[in-house]
């Protein structure tokens, strides 16, 4: 029973980091937007997840979700936040090089997340038809 109501705790800490990062991320000024929102995410994912957007970019599409969930431990319910946050940074950011790589890592959190949970939500839906709608714009350029 502790070990549950630890683990529990435990989700509702990250739920709560997450969700405190993305009012953070989209209360920010438009200037020096892509380096204030780089620096926020970087330091809570080095607080929260030892790693880094950098690190992140690293990783073949196929395996962020591996990695998000099995190595980093984030609950399989907060997902969807953690694929906001690469969305928002995907915003912020200059490099269109980066910016694609941000929305097609989170599209697949927010793809998988779609398939496993069992939930229907249209707030999913509609970041994903959101975020294929700019990566096709992105393409045309």
């Amino acid at each position: 029973m502790e070990q549950r109501d630890y683990l529990l705790r435990q989700i509702q800490q990250m739920m709560q980091t997450l969700v405190g990062l993305i009012r953070r991320l989209t209360g920010l000024k438009d200037e020096e937007n892509e380096e204030e929102c780089r620096q926020v995410t970087d330091t809570m994912l080095k607080e929260q997840l030892n790693t880094s957007l950098e690190e992140i970019l690293q990783i073949p599409v196929s395996d962020i979700v591996d990695f998000i969930v099995k190595r980093k431990g984030i609950h399989i319910s907060n997902t969807d936040l953690f694929a906001e946050v690469l969305v928002l940074n995907a915003s912020a950011e200059d490099d269109p090089m980066v910016k694609k790589e941000l929305l097609i890592r989170g599209l697949e959190l927010l793809e998988w997340s779609d398939k496993t949970s069992g939930i229907f939500s249209v707030d999913r839906h509609e970041k994903i038809i959101h975020i294929k709608a700019i990566l096709k714009e992105t393409n045309k350029s």
